[in-house]
């Protein structure tokens, strides 16, 4: 039986300020201050919010740690993850979908990882590592000369996208404070300015998770003070996903947030009230953020298997 880890990177942080201009100052306030080992922040997991666990099998060790970033990349980068696995046979891991982009360090291979709209799986085996840099919402425009939306669903080498190589670090036993360190040095190396309305969209894009209120993109526009059809554009160049998308996928999380605090849910009643044409149009969203029918999800909180 198939035993598999859904992990989300909507951890909270307190690193960086909601105001823009404090957060513009940042990247300009200690300029060189590259990440030392001695202060490398652990994320406490109270802190983390969206973590989703299933029970392990018999024989399967992981672990999923959180850092914070040095000062120089609070306003680009959210933390970063370590993930270590220790497994027998095949397991397979799925990673819910979010309006982020990942950048990770595996076996030799630097990659950037754009905002998959559906779930991502892979198959684990043996013993392995792997370090990911979570940008903010946003976060990951200033470091390339493209719209962020040519990256969706696709898995493209760091190479071919940042202006200085980034290349895999060539430690052999490496501490989670070694490969946090480099990932930190070689992503200040790539020099990034602040970028304002990158930190505009950041902000649209929390308060769409946060504000179970929006469910519509007229709304979210409203907010922005533009119109739909620029925060569409602004959103495809610099979030890598639509509006539309963001807000779907936040309304689905936090249905998935209420069933597994033992909240009693309307699915047709839910379905209206978040902005969905019916309930079959929000089983199929679901579905597609989720992996999973809403029925699987109600099974699962109830025997205590998500947490």
């Amino acid at each position: 039986k198939t035993a598999y880890e859904i992990f989300t990177s909507d951890w909270s942080s307190d690193v960086c300020s909601s105001d823009l201009a404090s957060r513009l100052a940042i990247v300009t306030a200690r300029p060189g201050a590259v990440l030392k080992k001695r202060d490398i922040a652990l994320i406490p997991a109270a802190t983390r919010r969206g973590t989703i666990v299933y029970p392990q099998a018999s024989g399967v060790h992981r672990t999923i740690q959180a850092y914070a970033p040095s000062a120089d990349l609070q306003a680009f980068v959210e933390y970063f993850w370590i993930v270590r696995w220790d497994v027998g046979g095949p397991q397979v891991s799925q990673t819910i979908p979010q309006p982020r982009i990942h950048l990770t360090i595996e076996g030799g291979r630097v990659l950037v990882y754009g905002i998959d709209r559906k779930q991502f799986k892979r198959t684990i085996s043996g013993r392995g590592a792997v370090l990911g840099t979570a940008f903010r919402p946003a976060g990951f425009r200033p470091f390339v000369d493209r719209p962020l939306h040519t990256l969706r669903d696709r898995v493209v080498p760091a190479a071919s996208l940042l202006r200085v190589p980034f290349p895999s670090p060539a430690f052999a036993e490496p501490t989670d404070a070694d490969l946090v360190a480099y990932a930190d040095a070689m992503l200040v190396s790539q020099q990034p300015e602040a970028d304002p309305v990158a930190v505009w969209c950041q902000d649209l894009v929390q308060r769409a998770e946060d504000d179970r209120g929006i469910t519509q993109v007229q709304q979210l526009a409203a907010i922005a003070g533009v119109s739909e059809r620029s925060l569409q554009r602004r959103f495809n160049d610099y979030v890598g996903a639509s509006p539309k998308w963001v807000i779907q996928r936040s309304r689905v999380m936090s249905l998935v947030a209420d069933c597994n605090d033992g909240a009693t849910i309307d699915w047709a009643a839910a379905a209206t009230d978040l902005g969905f044409a019916d309930q079959a149009h929000l089983t199929r969203v679901f579905k597609q953020v989720y992996g999973s029918p809403p029925g699987v999800l109600r099974r699962s909180a109830s025997r205590g298997a998500v947490a």
